[in-house]
């Protein structure tokens, strides 16, 4: 019984795997697309060593403005 020559097989899962690397390449563009869209909301983390005074406060609430911070978590 004769075979088949593997290299039309072959031609086949390049072809089939160079699909499937596209078809992931424009899902993950895609997906960062919508995200970027839909994701606006970002953090400001600022750290405090010691007590917090006056002078820490105003500091936090400048930095909040500056960024245009709607709340301020403790």
């Amino acid at each position: 019984m004769p075979t088949l020559p593997a290299r039309p097989y072959r031609k086949m899962a390049f072809v089939l795997c160079m699909l499937l690397g596209l078809l992931m390449l424009g899902w993950q563009a895609l997906a960062q697309n919508s995200q970027s869209q839909t994701s606006q909301d970002s953090a400001l983390v600022m750290t405090i060593e010691g007590a917090i005074g006056p002078a820490t406060k105003d500091y936090f609430e400048s930095a909040a403005c500056a960024r245009q911070v709607t709340k301020i978590m403790p």
